[in-house]
């Protein structure tokens, strides 16, 4: 009966110190495992931190998305480069909303997201770049800069670049440039990249309104220097762009016929200038004139009664005295 206590009591003592063994491991190594957990955590690699940035090399139809990885989340990076969104005012929204490999933002987006590479790797704190091409011509897009590693992808900001519009090109000209009074000359353009194209001048009547806004030729009737002016556009950027063309008269040869204290006159071929006047004295003197602006007061005309005299090739014209300049007789 003493053994048998005894035993038991053995039995206890042993059980007891197992309990407090086991108890005592397990708490170890759940402690252990918690370390573990910690230590884990802390040197746990993530996905990397990065930054979109304004693009460059902006042009009709490509542009380079800038980004810039501030750290790669303690795994190498594998793969970097940009998202770009359409969609006009909503390419905005697209990009904000979008997580590329997300079934549902795949679903959604698919269809208004281009990817494209980066040129190389990057380097951690270095700006990374990714050509973009293929572009629409003066079109707004929205891109975002995206990094890579064995975690996952990370995504910079949403960032608007708007692609330039075509140049409008313009080769005007007259020709001649320099003709008689009353003579033509050939007005001729040429243009590239236009929508719509507007003639004007100082006063031709027959240059005026729209025109051809890829080119043509046109016949002009001369009656004084006159600058021509065509002004093409370009309608959703408003860019506009205007060329111009001279055509001046010739210097003419005038003769004196005469005159009282109304007026001088003169016959004259071509056209003259009033303020060249001052030698005109005597009967029939023939002068070569330059043109000049100050035409205003004088008055061509024909007249039966002067018609016989006046030599073939000859207009017949008077200035008032009050205008000349010098001394007429």
């Amino acid at each position: 009966m003493n053994i048998k206590k005894k035993n038991l009591k053995k039995s206890i003592v042993l059980l007891a110190i197992g309990l407090i063994v086991a108890l005592f491991t397990f708490n170890f190594q759940f402690y252990q495992s918690e370390q573990n957990s910690f230590i884990d955590k802390a040197f746990a690699a993530s996905a990397p931190t990065l930054v979109s940035k304004p693009a460059t090399s902006i042009s009709t139809n490509s542009a380079n998305a800038i980004g810039n990885v501030s750290s790669d989340g303690g795994s190498p990076l594998t793969e970097a480069g940009a998202y770009l969104y359409t969609g006009g005012v909503l390419a905005q929204t697209y990009c904000q909303s979008d997580t590329p490999g997300n079934w549902i933002s795949d679903l959604l987006y698919s269809g208004f997201r281009t990817k494209y590479t980066a040129s190389s790797i990057p380097t951690v704190g270095t700006d990374f770049t990714t050509p973009m091409t293929g572009l629409s011509v003066y079109t707004p897009y929205y891109f975002k800069s995206y990094a890579k590693n064995s975690v996952g992808a990370s995504y910079g900001g949403c960032t608007k670049v708007t692609t330039l519009d075509l140049q409008i090109a313009i080769n005007f000209s007259a020709n001649p440039t320099s003709v008689d009074y009353g003579q033509t000359t050939a007005l001729s353009w040429n243009v590239q990249n236009a929508d719509s194209c507007a003639a004007n001048n100082d006063g031709l009547a027959n240059w005026s309104g729209a025109v051809s806004n890829t080119g043509g030729t046109q016949a002009i009737t001369i009656s004084k220097k006159t600058q021509f002016n065509l002004t093409c556009r370009r309608t959703v950027s408003g860019q506009s762009l205007t060329a111009l063309a001279t055509v001046a008269i010739n210097g003419g040869t005038c003769a004196y016929g005469g005159g009282g204290t109304i007026q001088a006159m003169f016959f004259c071929k071509g056209t003259m200038s009033v303020a060249d006047n001052s030698e005109m004295i005597g009967s029939f003197v023939a002068k070569n004139f330059s043109e000049s602006a100050n035409l205003a007061n004088v008055n061509f005309f024909s007249d039966p009664n002067f018609d016989s005299l006046i030599p073939p090739g000859f207009k017949f014209l008077t200035i008032p005295v009050s205008a000349e300049t010098g001394n007429k007789k």
